[in-house]
């Protein structure tokens, strides 16, 4: 008796029949072909997303870190114009 791997376990039993599939919508049904890429696509980026999330979480503490307030810049001889400028035309 042989004992798979998990890469092995994952490529021969989930991987390749979902391609046996999609190389089969390709044949028969082209829009349902590229809907079932589409879904996998989304599949993908989510699952991606929450991992993501989860590293990012786990390596960067729980609370924020402390940012020192800038000064804001004194305006008080600063002429701002406010609204277009009126013409009167003779």
């Amino acid at each position: 008796m042989v004992i798979l791997n998990p890469i092995e376990i994952v490529c021969v039993y989930v991987v390749q029949p979902i391609i046996d599939f999609l190389g089969y919508l390709l044949e028969v049904h082209y829009v349902a072909y590229l809907s079932g890429l589409a879904v996998i696509g989304i599949i993908i980026g989510l699952l991606f997303s929450i991992i993501s999330v989860i590293w990012y979480k786990s390596t960067h503490g729980d609370e924020p870190k402390q940012v020192p307030k800038e000064e804001t810049p004194n305006l008080e001889g600063v002429y701002i114009q406010e609204g277009p400028s009126k013409k009167k035309d003779d």
